[in-house]
This record gives structure tokens, sequence and C-alpha cells, in this order.
């Protein structure tokens, strides 16, 4: 049930956290819970956030371009407008969420990572917001939940990465309405069902309408696997990563006790959780896209192989002595791709 008073116009409406968290709870997730604001909420804790505000109401483009390709259509419509919910801890803002008045509430959201997996996320982009004539600025992975109806996980995940590139790189900035359209599954104006999900070569054909031609990878080995992915995660590139029946994307990477683990941007869960490489089993890591954005022509491995050539030309390496790379590392030089 949305609330009565959705998204009528108001002087900024103030949460203090913890202890107004059940209030927020109880107006954007009524009826059934919501595990990616649980996840959101989560996060504030991990932060200490102590104030949210809310701004309402807020033209969302995201949502707008949803409700009238498909809401707007229906026999009964929910409201065309959303609420913006902007967290700040002793007066330093952390991120927003733009909560939408559907079946899954959690749209466009920027927050920081926590802590412990701030310093792993290496495809940060900055939002800026200008909240009553204010402006806040935050450096946060593009978050939006599928709204299963309009927009499946797939959906989800081109969009992400497809925002990214557009904050992080200038590209174009594509609504989730434009992200179906690309996928080549647009809403027929009598549409009465949710949206399937896409193919591997419809997630493929639409990266590459939205200008971000992709680089497929199978998994097959996890050692050659493993430098792959690192290679472009290092160079702030994102990851399509495909498993039965899901799309998430890869965001970043880190080691613990020694053990290389991935941070994964899950529509179903939030924007930030720990993943590891999995080659077999239900949630098998079926097929990897890097789309690449204009520009940028060559695969990682093929840069990796000019870039030794070069790295030992500038180390004095002659074809009289051809020193390894490894002997080159091991007295003053550290190597990364």
């Amino acid at each position: 049930m949305i609330a009565s008073d959705w998204a009528q116009a108001s002087a900024p409406q103030e949460y203090l956290l913890p202890a107004d968290r059940n209030d927020l709870v109880g107006r954007y997730t009524p009826d059934r819970p919501s595990l990616q604001f649980a996840t959101l909420l989560d996060y504030l804790d991990e932060y200490e956030a102590d104030r949210v505000y809310v701004e309402s109401p807020y033209v969302d483009f995201d949502y707008r371009a949803e409700y009238s390709h498909l809401y707007a259509r229906g026999f009964n419509p929910p409201p065309d407008k959303c609420e913006r919910l902007l967290f700040f801890k002793e007066g330093e803002f952390l991120g927003f969420c733009v909560v939408r008045p559907t079946y899954k509430p959690v749209g466009r959201t920027a927050v920081r990572p926590p802590a412990s997996l701030e310093p792993y996320v290496t495809c940060k982009a900055p939002h800026v917001v200008r909240p009553y004539g204010l402006r806040f600025e935050v450096d946060a992975w593009p978050f939006v939940s599928q709204d299963g109806v309009y927009g499946r996980c797939a959906h989800a995940a081109i969009w992400a990465i497809s925002r990214y590139h557009h904050l992080q790189h200038g590209g174009p900035k594509h609504s989730l309405a434009g992200i179906v359209q690309a996928a080549g599954t647009p809403v027929a104006t009598d549409k009465t069902s949710r949206s399937a999900g896409l193919y591997l070569h419809e997630v493929a054909d639409a990266f590459s309408r939205l200008g971000l031609p992709t680089i497929p990878y199978q998994p097959n080995n996890t050692l050659d696997l493993e430098a792959t992915l690192c290679r472009y995660l290092n160079s702030g590139l994102p990851i399509a990563l495909m498993t039965p029946g899901h799309l998430t994307a890869l965001i970043g990477y880190g080691y613990e006790n020694g053990e290389l683990f991935f941070v994964q941007s899950d529509d179903n869960y939030g924007a930030y959780q720990r993943d590891t490489i999995r080659l077999s089993g239900k949630d098998a890591w079926t097929m990897l896209l890097v789309p690449m954005p204009a520009r940028i022509l060559v695969p990682g491995a093929a840069a990796e192989i000019k870039a030794r050539l070069v790295f030992a030309e500038q180390a004095g390496a002659t074809e009289a002595t051809e020193p390894t790379l490894d002997a080159l590392t091991a007295e003053k030089f550290q190597y990364r791709t």
C-alpha cells in the first residue's frame, strides 16, 4: 500500500537514525519486505549514518521513462512521481536513493561503498545531486533494482553499467526504457504480463546498440580468468557476469587471507556484495562480457603483451640481455595491468 501522502509537496522531512529506522521501513516497504531496501539500511548502519532527509515530490528521469512506457497504460496506474532519500553522517553526504511507488521500490541509487569494501571497489563514478538548491556529490556505483514488471535483472545490470560509463566516461545517458528498447524487447501497447529475461545474445546486442560493444570470455580456467578480470577492473571497466537465470556486474576485487574475492552489484541484493569464482553448480559463472567504451579497441590480454614490451624497453632491456618480466619485478618493480 502506497502512503496516502505519497510525493506531496512539503519541506524536507527528517528521519533520525537508528531511532527512526522502523518508520522508514514502514513508509517504503509497508506490505512486503524489500531485500534491496534492507541492504541499503544495513549500509547506513555500517556508515553510522545519523540523518535521512526525504525530498518530495521527486521527478526521476528513469522512473518517468518506465511510467510512460508501461505503468501509465494500466487501468489503475501508480503515482507518476517518486521520493528521494538523502543520507548523511554528521553533515557528510553519503548518497541517495530514489524510491518508486512500485512492487520493488528501490530505484536509482548511489551510496558510498561500506568501509569494509570501499578499498576494493574500482568502478566508482561521481554523482551530483541538487536538492532544494543545494549541491552534494558522492563517488559510488550506480544501482537500481528491477521493478519486477517492466525491467528484469538483465535490464538492471545493463542499465547500471551503461550509467556508469555515462557518468565516468561521458557516454550517452540511457533510461531503463532505453535499455529495454536496445535489448530488442520493446513493450507492446497492450502488454499485460511481466517482461521476460534476456538471452546472452540479447544482452550483447543491447550493449552494442548502447555504444558499448562487448568482449566475451568463457570461464574455463580459474587462474586465467582471475588475471583477465583483474586487468579490466584495474582499469575501472565493469564486467557483466552471467549465471543461470541471472545477470550481475563485477565492480571490484580484493584479497582476504590470500584468497581472491570480487565485489558484485546484484540487483536482487544490493550494490556491494562479495562473490567468488564458481565454475560449477547452480550458481556457476557461465559467461562474462566486458563492455568497452568508445575508442578502446584492444582487449586486455593484447594490451598487456604490448605493455610488457614497452616496460622491458624502458627498463633497459636489449636483445642480448632479454630480461624476463619476473627478473625485472623481483628487484625494483611491481607489475599491474
